[in-house]
């Protein structure tokens, strides 16, 4: 009898929840880029991917941009990684740290459409450490916790 091919390889459950949590960040901010574009969050997801203080964070920075009369062109760079997963709870959880580049980022008048002036003393590249639990099969983003250092 001849063998026959299996299945494709399943990767391990630790490296799939890793994969799982990063794809949930990065749609958290697909969301982030589409609401900042016009400084509103209808018509977004960010409920399906954020909860808590990322998603208090993610609206009132919406708020902001809407009663500035601005919104956000381009979009940042994102470079993540998982540096904490616990699968061993009743709710899975992950810490990522983000090196994020938000230099291509632009804000723009949404009257005039001109870019207005980047704040000084602005950092375009940081770090980001995120919070992150699985609900059933949905990796949520928990906290984005910005820090004032450079990486």
């Amino acid at each position: 009898m001849k063998p026959t091919a299996s299945a494709s390889p399943t990767q391990d459950p630790e490296t799939e929840a890793k994969t799982e949590a990063l794809a949930a960040y990065r749609n958290f901010w697909d969301e982030q880029v589409k609401a900042y574009a016009k400084a509103s969050t209808d018509g977004t997801q960010l409920t399906k991917y954020s909860t808590g203080t990322a998603l208090a964070r993610a609206q009132a920075d919406v708020a902001a941009l809407q009663e500035k009369g601005v919104v956000a062109t381009g979009r940042p760079v994102s470079n993540t990684v998982v540096t904490n997963i616990n699968m061993g709870r009743k709710v899975p959880k992950a810490t990522l740290t983000d090196c994020l580049d938000i230099s291509g980022w632009k804000r723009v008048s949404r009257k005039t459409g001109k870019e207005l002036p980047v704040p000084l003393k602005r950092l375009n590249r940081y770090v980001t450490v995120i919070k992150a639990e699985k609900w059933g099969k949905q990796w949520m983003i928990l906290d984005v916790s910005p820090e004032q250092r450079t990486c």
